[in-house]
């Protein structure tokens, strides 16, 4: 009888990265995946990532980057979105050319 071949797990964390704690949290989780990921199992983990002074972190860690538009300086969460309170967002563009570099960023 044939071994069917085990599908691959695809896994994209896509987080802000504007402080240590959000990086080390998104890596440690991703590193709890890939630690926990049963033999025979593909698992492949890609970090999106739009630029901050925490990069290292993540590729120190062995996980590969996609680097998605737009780029931001990781300033702070407020800073990179252009917050205009009680506004998540500064204005209705902001989110879609995330969303939009995002995509262009798996479809790569």
């Amino acid at each position: 009888m044939a071994v069917k071949a085990q599908p691959s797990i695809y896994v994209v964390v896509s987080v802000a990265f504007q402080d240590a704690g959000d990086a080390t949290r998104a890596i440690a989780i991703a590193a709890a995946l890939r630690n926990l990921c049963p033999p025979g199992r593909d698992l492949k983990i890609i970090f999106l990532f739009y630029g901050s002074r925490f990069e290292y972190m993540i590729t120190d860690a062995g996980f590969p980057i996609a680097r998605a538009q737009p780029k931001v300086k990781g300033v702070s969460v407020a800073h990179d979105l252009e917050w205009s309170f009680p506004e998540f967002f500064g204005s209705v563009e902001i989110p879609k050319k995330f969303i939009e570099g995002q995509l262009a960023a798996l479809r790569e």
